[in-house]
């Protein structure tokens, strides 16, 4: 049994953060395990409220967790304060031979401030060179970089300085970008080139946490061993079915 290990917030609702993080870890044919950051009082429309866990709780989860399980993959979302990056940059630097990746999620798409942006600068030092991979889309790029994204290729330009300079690989989520085209176009950008990877747009009436269910999905192929380019074509049609099943069924 491989272990997969989300460090997020819960999503009263279910349909995003650690609840959605451990349906498509099973989904895939791994344990999910969890710690969670903050708890939220959120529906499918918007987030009303953040309860963020103070560290000795999230401390505690975490040493749980380490004592018996061995992780395989570790993906990581929302966190609240710097003592939530304390913790888990140290957990990072002990865990050894394990696919780390972070869903920076900073905000909510209802507008709500998860991390406060003076801690950004602190995030990145301290997280970002410990993951293999980062997925941002052009809201969370634009705030890790403090410049504006106007399109793909200037998103692109800004990924490149980040993997300069904190070398991990960089996953561009483009639904943000070219709103009215009936397609998206995403980069993947490594140390030894930029992939770029189109998919069809298609305009959802449920397309809550996405982005959470995205991230996990390559996550766990990572962990399966499929290479990075791969891991995202996968992932990306998982995504896109997943979806559309939903979408198709009505249950929202």
């Amino acid at each position: 049994m491989k272990y997969f290990l989300t460090i997020a917030a819960s999503d009263s609702s279910g349909g995003a953060g650690i609840q959605q993080d451990i349906r498509i870890a099973e989904r895939l044919g791994f344990h999910a395990l969890s710690v969670i950051t903050a708890i939220t009082a959120q529906n499918f429309r918007a987030v009303e409220n953040v309860y963020s866990l103070n560290s000795e709780i999230v401390q505690r989860q975490l040493d749980a967790l380490i004592k018996q399980f061995d992780i395989s993959v570790c993906k990581i979302g929302v966190l609240t304060s710097a003592e939530h990056i304390d913790i888990v940059a140290k957990f990072l630097k002990n865990l050894n031979n394990s696919v780390k990746i972070i869903d920076p999620v900073f905000t909510s798409s209802s507008g709500w401030n998860f991390l406060d942006v003076s801690l950004l600068e602190y995030y990145k030092n301290q997280l970002l060179p410990l993951v293999d991979v980062l997925t941002p889309n052009k809201t969370e790029l634009e705030l890790l970089t403090a410049k504006s994204a106007h399109d793909l290729k200037a998103a692109v330009d800004l990924a490149v300085q980040i993997h300069e300079k904190y070398k991990c690989n960089i996953y561009l989520k483009g639904g943000h970008f070219d709103l009215f085209s009936n397609y998206i176009k995403e980069a993947l950008v490594t140390e030894s080139h930029v992939l770029y990877f189109t998919k069809r747009r298609y305009n959802f009436a449920y397309n809550h946490g996405t982005g959470c269910a995205f991230s996990t999905a390559l996550a766990c192929y990572l962990g399966r061993g499929f290479a990075l380019s791969e891991a995202v074509r996968k992932a990306t049609h998982l995504v896109s079915k997943m979806y559309k099943d939903i979408n198709k069924k009505g249950y929202f």
